[in-house]
């Protein structure tokens, strides 16, 4: 006989079956009877996406740094294929999908390490906004997307915050300044204030 399944089976909801089997014959003059115990393990098919569990992930880069100098690890993606610790969990590859027109950064698709590839300047842009995919198919990147969909938990938007370092000289408004005070005035009294 052949054991055919009603349903089919999900194995994050129950991985092993236990079923007896038993036989009849209608034998003459005495039926025989014959039974097994069988033990049903439910084969893990990768059914489930690797799901980004924030929407939003920050991270911080020093302007004017040399391309490779920092980097940060993206967050891990998680699924319920990953709560079973019987089985290795699927290779998850990260892409740039979105917000990086400039082509300031690089995503290691293995390691998840987010790096600048070209100087950074907080006084011509102090935020950038970058879109990233999860995906199980690491031979294909996925397409480009215009926009940060929250309703895909494959998808994180990435905010990148750019640190300031003192690398413009101060310079005054004017070359010249004039101003007057009392010679009654109270020593300490403030003459002028100067803005560079």
């Amino acid at each position: 006989g052949a054991i055919t399944l009603l349903k089919p089976l999900d194995r994050e909801q129950q991985k092993i079956y236990e079923v007896r089997v038993e036989a009849h014959d209608q034998g003459l003059p005495t039926p025989l009877r014959s039974d097994l115990d069988l033990t049903i393990y439910v084969r893990n098919i990768n059914d489930c996406k690797p799901q980004f569990p924030l929407d939003v992930f920050s991270v911080n880069f020093t302007e004017n740094r040399a391309a490779r100098a920092e980097s940060v690890k993206i967050m891990d993606t998680v699924d319920d294929d990953d709560l079973d610790l019987e089985e290795a969990s699927a290779l998850v590859c990260y892409y740039i999908v979105g917000g990086d027109t400039l082509h300031s950064f690089e995503l290691n698709k293995i390691t998840h390490q987010l790096v600048v590839v070209r100087p950074l300047d907080r006084e011509q842009k102090d935020q950038h906004t970058l879109v990233v995919q999860a995906s199980e198919d690491c031979l294909a990147e996925p397409p480009m997307v215009t926009y940060f969909d929250p309703q895909d938990d494959t998808l994180i938007k990435v905010t990148v915050f750019v640190n300031d370092i003192n690398d413009n000289t101060p310079k005054f408004m004017r070359k010249v300044f004039t101003g007057g005070i009392s010679t009654e005035s109270d020593f300490g009294m403030e003459v002028m204030q100067l803005v560079a």
